[in-house]
C-alpha cells in the first residue's frame, strides 16, 4: 500500500518518483490530546521507569519519507526519531533534553490514571487521512535529574504529527522556560548549561534522509528562518502558542524519456499548484467515478474551491504523454 501522494499510474510512459519538502509556518489552535495512550503509564505497567523511553511505534499506515516508505518510527523521549534503525536520526521535532516532572517518583504514576506531566500519543483520521500524533505535555527541561516539583524547569507543550500523505508538522502550545535554565549555546540554539553541549541539545527542528545527504533544518527565529544543515541549525527564540512548522510533502515525477518534471502539492485546499517544466500541456480532473470535474490547459494554479472534499485524479497530457496522480481536496 502506498500513501495518497505516491499512488500513481502512467500510460505510454514511465515515471520515477522523488520527494521534496516545502517548509512553511502556520497558525492553528493547540488542542491537547484528550483521547490518548500515556507512554509514562505504559512504562509503569511494563515495570519500567516512567521518565525515559526509546521505542518503536506502529504508525498504522505506510509513511513516505524522502525515497523510502516506512510504517514503524523509533521515537526517543527527547522528541528525536528515526526510521529503519538508521544510525542517523531522521526527525528532530524540537528535539531536546525533556523530562516529565513526576519521573523523580515513579509511584506518582499509576497505569490508567491521567497524569498532567506526560508523553502521549494517538492514531486518528482527519480530513480523510490517517495521522499519528505524539505530544509532550507539561514536560520540563532535563538538566542532570528529573524534577518532582511541577513547572520548576518550565512548562513545555508541543506535538508532532505524521500524516499519511507524508506531511510532517510540529504544533506548539505553551513553551515557557526560565532564562536561568536555558541559555544560548555554543553549538547554536537554546542549550541547557548543565548538560553535555552538543547539537542534540540545541532544540533543532528539521528532517534528513537516512544518509544525511538531504538536510532541511531551521536556522534563525520562528518568525524569520532560513533552511540550513543540522550543524548550522540555530533557533534562538522560543515558539509562540498556537503556531506550527510544517514540512509539506511534494511529489515529483520525472519522465525518463523527456526528463520533464511535474511536482504536485498534496493535499490542497482551494488552489491545486502544479510545478512543471512542460511548455504545453492539457489537464483534466476526474472524481473516482470517472466523471470529469475540471479541464483546461497550461495552468500552474487551478481553482478547485468548488470541488467537494475527497480524492480526485489529475491527468496531464503533453504531446501524447499521459501523467496521472491522485490528490486530496480538503
Amino acid at each position: 500500500m502506498k500513501s495518497i501522494t505516491t499512488i500513481s499510474f502512467c500510460l505510454s510512459c514511465l515515471f520515477v518518483s522523488a520527494q521534496k519538502y516545502k517548509v512553511e509556518s502556520f497558525v492553528a489552535d493547540y488542542d491537547t490530546l484528550e483521547e490518548y495512550i500515556s507512554v509514562c503509564n505504559e512504562n509503569v505497567w511494563l515495570m519500567e521507569y516512567p521518565g525515559y523511553f526509546g521505542r518503536d511505534f506502529d504508525l498504522g499506515f505506510d509513511f513516505p519519507f524522502f525515497d523510502t516508505t516506512f510504517n514503524i518510527v523509533t521515537i526517543l523521549d527527547g522528541n528525536i526519531a528515526d526510521f529503519g534503525n538508521s544510525l542517523n536520526y531522521s526527525l528532530y521535532m524540537f528535539g531536546g533534553p525533556f523530562s516529565v516532572y513526576y519521573a523523580a517518583n515513579p509511584m506518582d504514576y499509576e497505569y490508567g490514571r491521567p497524569v498532567e506531566s506526560d508523553w502521549r500519543y494517538k492514531h486518528d483520521v482527519m480530513h480523510g487521512q490517517r495521522v499519528f500524533i505524539m505530544e509532550q505535555r507539561h514536560v520540563g527541561a532535563y538538566a542532570g535529574w528529573a524534577e518532582a516539583l511541577p513547572y520548576s524547569r518550565g512548562d513545555i507543550n508541543f506535538q508532532f504529527w505524521l500524516w499519511e500523505n507524508g506531511d510532517i508538522e510540529i504544533r506548539f502550545g505553551i513553551v515557557e522556560m526560565d532564562s536561568t535554565v536555558f541559555i544560548p549555546g555554543p553549538f547554536g540554539g537554546i542549550t541547557p548549561p548543565d548538560t553535555i553541549l552538543t547539537g542534540l541539545h540545541s532544540m533543532p527542528i528539521g528532517i534528513q534522509d537516512l544518509d544525511t545527504i538531504d538536510q532541511i533544518f531551521l536556522n534563525g527565529t520562528f518568525s524569520n528562518y532560513t533552511i540550513d544543515r543540522l550543524d548550522n541549525s540555530n533557533l534562538d527564540d522560543l515558539p509562540k502558542p498556537n503556531t506550527g512548522i510544517r514540512f509539506k510533502y511534494q511529489t515529483t515525477r520525472v519522465n525518463e524519456e523527456t526528463h520533464s518534471k511535474i511536482i504536485l502539492e498534496n493535499p490542497v485546499n482551494n488552489i491545486l499548484s502544479i510545478a512543471t517544466d512542460l511548455e504545453s500541456f492539457k489537464y483534466t480532473i476526474y472524481d473516482l467515478s470517472g466523471r470529469i470535474n475540471l479541464n483546461g490547459s497550461n495552468q500552474s494554479s487551478i481553482d478547485v474551491s468548488l470541488l467537494t472534499n475527497g480524492l480526485y485524479i489529475l491527468e496531464i497530457n503533453s504531446g501524447g504523454k499521459i501523467f496521472k496522480d491522485r490528490f486530496l481536496k480538503i
